[in-house]
């Protein structure tokens, strides 16, 4: 045998039980969302709560961001209907049902704790060229 090729194999065999022992490192995979979310998810697409309201960085921006509402609004405490400004939620002036205020909660609560929301927008919302060229005006 050659001069160090014992100690190349018993390194080499280390760097696989090593290997072996700590397994793959594989990042878990999100978890899917409850039943009553997508419900939420329907009810917030149906109401067009997202005209007014953002969720993770999208949406009318007129109201309030909601991604982290969750974190301000105990769950017991959230009531859609109940009128939090000057404006009449929902703006349609149609109030929800329990079960859809029951779903909407759900909805805003895992967004909250998902992580989803470190991850949204994927990219900066760019402007159109013509909109942000300087016209010398």
């Amino acid at each position: 045998m050659m001069p160090g090729t014992r100690r190349f194999f018993y390194c080499l065999f280390g760097f696989a039980v090593l290997v072996v022992i700590a397994g793959p490192v594989v990042a878990p995979r999100p978890e899917a969302a409850p039943v009553q979310v997508m419900q939420g998810w329907a009810v917030w697409q149906q109401r067009q709560c997202g005209a007014c309201h953002g969720l993770l960085g999208q949406g009318g921006g007129f109201a309030s961001d909601l991604t982290e509402f969750a974190v301000r609004t105990p769950l017991p405490e959230f009531d859609p209907n109940a009128a939090h400004s000057a404006m009449p939620l929902p703006a349609s002036g149609v109030l929800l049902t329990d079960a859809e205020s029951a779903s909407l909660g759900a909805l805003l609560f895992w967004v909250a704790k998902t992580d989803i929301a470190a991850r949204w927008p994927p990219e900066p919302v760019k402007r159109p060229l013509a909109a942000t060229r300087d016209t010398g005006r």
